[in-house]
């Protein structure tokens, strides 16, 4: 069973893992989906997005890049909802959930009531990461996978492939370890 303290053996002194933890242990249980391995699944999650500090960011990308990739005129910008140059480098991936592109960051607007469209740097605070991302499990209904140790398709429906998914299953195998 993960518990607070084991959770944080793997990361000590570490005040943002600490931080991370309380929220989303607060955030799941208001969401009704608490359970041992949404929590892991979670924590994961932020784990293999962001490293090991726990600390939310944005992505490291030059604007050419970002442009390049997630630019409104490239098959993946069209996705995203991208409309304007820039847009690939202004909503490029930011917090735990690394949320990228114009149309998750209006959805993700939407259900937190975060100004995120004009304001992208409000993932970076922990909370609302957490938040944000708890709203997204909670809208794609991946806690079903979680429970089911299904990590496959908790993680396709996360970042829509299998990008991360050798090194999500080595961390959850460590939180679950006795």
């Amino acid at each position: 069973m993960i518990t607070k303290d084991k959770f944080l053996k793997f990361y000590p002194n570490n005040l943002n893992a600490s931080k991370c933890w309380d929220e989303m242990l607060n955030q799941l249980y208001e969401k009704q989906l608490l359970s041992e391995l949404m929590m892991v699944a979670m924590l994961a999650t932020v784990r293999i997005e962001n490293g090991r500090d726990f600390l939310p960011r944005r992505e490291i990308i030059t604007p050419e890049l970002a442009e390049a990739h997630y630019g409104y005129q490239t098959r993946v910008g069209k996705i995203l909802g991208n409309t304007q140059t820039g847009d690939g480098y202004f909503f490029r991936g930011s917090g735990y959930p690394q949320l990228t592109g114009r149309w998750n960051f209006q959805n993700a607007q939407n259900k937190t009531g975060l100004p995120l469209i004009t304001n992208p740097d409000l993932l970076l605070d922990i909370h609302n990461s957490v938040l944000e991302m708890v709203l997204f499990a909670q809208e794609k209904g991946v806690k079903q996978y979680a429970d089911k140790q299904d990590w496959d398709t908790f993680r396709h429906i996360w970042n829509g492939g299998s990008n991360g998914l050798v090194d999500f299953k080595r961390v959850i195998g460590d939180y679950l370890s006795p």
